[in-house]
């Protein structure tokens, strides 16, 4: 049987998740910097996992963005249906993953920035996203009102190029994904600490908002899903939580 595991990792960061950075400073924590806002984001959809997403969003009365990606929509019949889900459900925005995901070949694709523009172009048209919300394939690179923090070289050009055509290129604080091979567990409610303490930290690119990577297809295992739903309730049940899409972002 094969056991699912849930991996909490941190790519912003090179030291790993519990950042210390901030640990020295004895400032008093107000009312205001206990409220985290917190963005759930859901890359590379539709999948099988498509279905529980929406749902969940639903029942809790959660804003989120997903960051589909045209060739997975347009796989067959199936898959856009799917992505209808997404659509048609006013909590659910609609971000700029890319039409082709650069295939598997980051260097390569981000190699040709004016390709790279219109590959997201190609997204955008085919799949009637109309935000300006984009998301870099592989990268984990901001270009948001003038701030901007870039993970690898290579997609140096590319970001800039979708930053001065109106994209505000969104990376993520922190990453909650299954991992069949590792060892390290984080459970729902565990996650819930963990955004409070970055948050708390002021270890997040904009301080006291945490933008959350999951994807899509992490759903469909029914593990996974059970601690995504205590998540999920401990966000609707907090009040120092405030949940919202993208385009609210600061």
């Amino acid at each position: 049987m094969k056991t699912t595991v849930f991996l909490l990792i941190t790519a912003a960061f090179s030291t790993g998740f519990f950042i210390t950075r901030h640990a020295s400073q004895k400032s008093k924590v107000t009312k205001h910097d206990s409220i985290c806002h917190v963005y759930i984001t859901i890359d590379d959809g539709p999948s099988s996992g498509t279905t529980f997403i929406n749902e969940i969003v639903t029942t809790y009365g959660i804003p989120i963005t997903v960051f589909p990606i045209g060739k997975n929509v347009y796989k067959n019949d199936s898959s856009i249906n799917l992505f209808h889900l997404y659509t048609k459900n006013p909590l659910i925005e609609t971000g700029n993953h890319s039409f082709t995901h650069a295939n598997g070949h980051y260097h390569q694709y981000y190699s040709h920035p004016e390709d790279v523009m219109n590959d997201f172009d190609l997204n955008a048209d085919t799949c009637y996203i109309t935000s300006k919300i984009a998301r870099l394939p592989g990268r984990n690179t901001w270009r948001i009102n003038g701030r901007k923090r870039t993970d690898l070289a290579d997609d140096t050009a590319s970001a800039d190029l979708l930053a001065a055509g109106g994209y505000a290129v969104f990376g993520w604080d922190i990453e909650w994904r299954c991992d069949s091979n590792s060892t390290t567990r984080v459970g729902g409610n565990d996650m819930l600490q963990i955004v409070r303490k970055i948050s708390l930290q002021k270890n997040t690119f904009t301080p006291g908002n945490v933008v959350i990577l999951f994807h899509d297809s992490c759903f469909a295992d029914s593990l996974y899903r059970l601690q995504f739903n205590l998540f999920m309730k401990g966000l609707k049940h907090d009040e120092n939580f405030v949940p919202g899409k993208l385009s609210s972002y600061p």
